[in-house]
């Protein structure tokens, strides 16, 4: 859940500035590693798409993110990537 207090403010720099969520890329990223150092493409597809799926889920929630910050944060997703630069 987003907790929003006062005082926050959006972020645009260092990963901000190239995906919105960019823990989310980086847990993607690791489960995928080591999906692969498994060495079983069973676990790869599945670690893929099972984290994919749970992260898009908990991505939605963006609305609150947009009711805190308004059109600043519409901006913001409009020109950056939820989790993979230049994909999604």
């Amino acid at each position: 859940m987003v907790e929003i207090q006062d005082g926050h403010s959006l972020v645009d720099k260092g990963p901000y500035r190239y995906v919105r969520h960019p823990a989310y890329t980086g847990g993607l990223f690791a489960i995928l590693g080591l999906s692969v150092l498994a060495h079983s493409l069973l676990s790869v597809v599945s670690a893929l798409i099972l984290t994919t799926l749970t992260y898009i889920l908990r991505i939605r929630r963006e609305e609150e993110l947009i009711s805190a910050f308004g059109e600043e944060y519409l901006r913001m997703s409009w020109r950056k990537k939820r989790l993979i630069p230049l994909v999604f």
